[in-house]
């Protein structure tokens, strides 16, 4: 039997891992060399998690995060 998949939506605590899964996102488009955006990366999810300008939603199976999206508002 398959394991359902859950969905949740991220908080302000989440941050280190949504940061991992751009970065991730951002290097396995091969095409360009991309800058280091680490130290950037948590101010900016801060910000938008503070304003209520993100809703970022994981993708669970077997208690492990394997998607996530996100809209932003501007």
């Amino acid at each position: 039997m398959m394991q359902k998949i859950e969905y949740r939506a991220a908080t302000i605590e989440d941050i280190p891992m949504i940061r991992e899964f751009r970065i991730t996102q951002l290097s396995r488009g091969g095409t360009v060399e991309v800058p280091d955006i680490t130290a950037e990366l948590n101010p900016f999810f801060e910000e938008r998690f503070q304003s209520d300008a993100i809703y970022q939603v994981f993708a669970c199976k077997d208690d492990e995060v394997i998607a996530t999206g996100a809209v932003l508002f501007y």
